[in-house]
């Protein structure tokens, strides 16, 4: 098993874009993700209110943490990408 570095947020956004677009999901979906989901954050400065980072709750970086419903929207987000069809010839669908 290969150890798995962080990989940059820039990486994941635009995989999950790609994956959308081969699903024939329109892009909204993952402007979706890209503006109410997730964000890069590597200092305090880099979070965004109301945005769910595991990087900034795990140091404790937010002010006010992320509602409810910014929760629920990560969860609902994250089971829609689970029911997607992976791209051929990657590694998860080898």
């Amino acid at each position: 098993m290969q150890d798995r570095h962080r990989q940059r947020m820039a990486i994941t956004k635009k995989e999950l874009e790609d994956l959308i677009e081969a699903n024939d999901y329109d892009k909204i979906f993952s402007d979706y993700f890209n503006t109410f989901i997730v964000s890069q954050c590597n200092k305090v400065d880099d979070v965004v209110d109301g945005v769910p980072n595991r990087h900034g709750v795990s140091h404790s970086w937010y002010h006010s943490y992320p509602s409810k419903k910014a929760s629920l929207n990560a969860i609902l987000l994250t089971d829609f990408i689970i029911g997607l069809e992976p791209l051929e010839g990657t590694q998860a669908s080898a």
